[in-house]
């Protein structure tokens, strides 16, 4: 990191002593100079940090330009802003006006801060696009971070008051998940989380409480679990939430996983399978077709798309409220015009996304659900000659874009039901057939005839976990039948055969 000398006039200078962690004057703490995604008039700032001084007035200098003169907010934080539409609204945090004063993005600037005999003077390095400049400390040092606009940043100002949640286990054996979190700078604080069995039928689980050091969250379910944790908001509020997706990975039915995101695996029931990943890829489509990459929701819940992204590569699947809903399949490109033209299918679901080129001979795709990898995809010359895409679940070629083959959605059906049927040949004069669902969802039952329409329909209610009468005598001729089991679109066909 590199440290950049104070500019420091004639003035008073007190309470910025380095080895003290008390600020007692107005200090600069956090510039944003070079927004990348909007205008630098909307999204440019600064921030000052105040605590516990007080005084009539502030003034605040950008070099020899204008010196802009503020009342003294009653705050603990000032944010000067160009427009108050996009001052933060948070408790103990005032906004003021740049007016004229415009950030420079391309070289260095001096900047000065006073209130009476207190002052404090920086050099700012020349800005990174898309960059917030922090203070290191006390020090005349600046860190390019992601933005912390109206808060403190944890990582490197002193002497704030932050409770955060810290270091996150889970433990996934015998059916249940058992979740661990820490606090971390405080002995006790009110909490409130959320879980959510990503495969189950049960919803969110909501619980709050008051917690000393840690706590631990025990909930059934099945590979998969959204858990959600939040503390009252504090100085610095970008450490009081964590929310993250646990899976089991592949063929786990115990699995530990820490913080860092890894998961152990051992044999058991559950297959693992992340609830949302890859289902196909085109990494070498025949011109004009873009490359697309084809993403599936094999939960019973929707998901939301801002929190997936492919690691290293592209920005989130979509914008704040976006959602991939239960069973939907989505495609991703980064031109979705040309490749709903070259497709000529309307209705597929399409996200853009600047995924980059993908490697022709070989390479790897990761998805990750914020910063953790939930399912991976590689592929080399031995996998598919161009141009053809794969199906990363088989290893084989695939053209299916916005559908499941049967074979995917028969084994994602393992996942929502269990069956048997007391036999696969009934007569017409015999015994009813009798079908087994075991399920945490609501299972739709039907009959199908010999050419594939539907006669008959049901509802199996989740957990019944019983034996069925399936109509099969008044429904069905003599000659070859069908029995259809479905969550969403997860579906499985069984063949049967009615006798005379």
């Amino acid at each position: 990191m590199k440290k950049y000398g104070s500019h420091v006039p004639a003035f008073a200078i007190c309470g910025l002593a380095l080895f003290s962690v008390t600020y007692s004057c107005p200090m600069f703490v956090e510039f944003y100079p070079d927004p990348k995604e909007i205008s630098d008039a909307e999204g440019e700032y600064v921030e000052i940090r105040l605590d516990d001084f007080r005084a009539e007035s502030l003034f605040v200098r950008m070099e020899s330009k204008e010196i802009l003169a503020f009342a003294w907010p009653d705050a603990e934080r000032l944010v000067l802003v160009h427009d108050t539409v996009s001052c933060p609204v948070r408790k103990n945090v005032a906004c003021g006006l740049l007016g004229k004063t415009s950030l420079p993005n391309t070289r260095e600037s001096v900047w000065y801060v006073w209130s009476g005999a207190c002052m404090d003077s920086v050099t700012l390095p020349q800005p990174k696009p898309g960059k917030s400049v922090q203070r290191v400390g006390l020090t005349d040092e600046w860190a390019f971070v992601e933005g912390t606009k109206g808060s403190a940043d944890p990582d490197y100002e002193f002497g704030i008051e932050d409770c955060a949640l810290g270091r996150l286990s889970a433990e996934f054996a015998d059916g249940l998940w058992n979740v661990t979190a820490f606090l971390a700078g405080c002995d006790s604080s009110s909490v409130h989380v959320r879980t959510l069995d990503v495969f189950g039928a049960g919803g969110w689980m909501d619980k709050d409480s008051v917690v000393r050091d840690g706590f631990s969250v025990v909930r059934p379910g099945g590979g998969a679990l959204w858990f959600h944790a939040e503390l009252p908001e504090d100085a610095a509020p970008s450490n009081n939430v964590l929310d993250t997706l646990f899976v089991v990975r592949s063929g786990a039915g115990s699995a530990a996983r820490e913080s860092n995101g890894s998961l152990a695996e051992s044999p058991g029931r559950f297959s693992g399978m992340s609830p949302v990943r890859v289902t196909e890829v085109h990494h070498c489509p025949e011109e004009p077709m873009p490359e697309w990459v084809e993403i599936y929701n094999a939960s019973s819940f929707p998901l939301p798309l801002d929190a997936f992204r492919f690691c290293d590569r592209g920005s989130a699947l979509g914008r704040a409220g976006d959602s991939i809903l239960p069973f939907q399949t989505v495609l991703v490109c980064k031109d979705t015009m040309a490749l709903r033209t070259s497709l000529g299918i309307p209705d597929i679901r399409m996200v853009q996304v600047p995924l980059g080129f993908l490697n022709n001979v070989e390479g790897t795709l990761r998805l990750c659900y914020r910063n953790d990898a939930l399912d991976s995809v590689y592929w080399d010359k031995g996998t598919v000659a161009c141009p053809s895409g794969f199906n990363p679940l088989t290893g084989r070629r695939e053209f299916t874009p916005g559908f499941q083959r049967k074979s995917v959605k028969k084994e994602m059906s393992k996942r929502f039901f269990e069956y048997k049927l007391s036999s696969r040949v009934v007569s017409k004069k015999g015994a009813a057939l009798r079908l087994y669902v075991e399920s945490e969802h609501d299972v739709v039952l039907g009959l199908l005839d010999s050419a594939g329409r539907r006669v008959w329909k049901s509802v199996v209610p989740s957990m019944s976990n019983g034996w069925v009468r399936v109509p099969v005598q008044e429904h069905l001729g003599i000659g070859a039948g069908y029995v259809t089991l479905s969550v969403g679109e997860s579906e499985d066909v069984v063949g049967i055969l009615v006798r005379p």
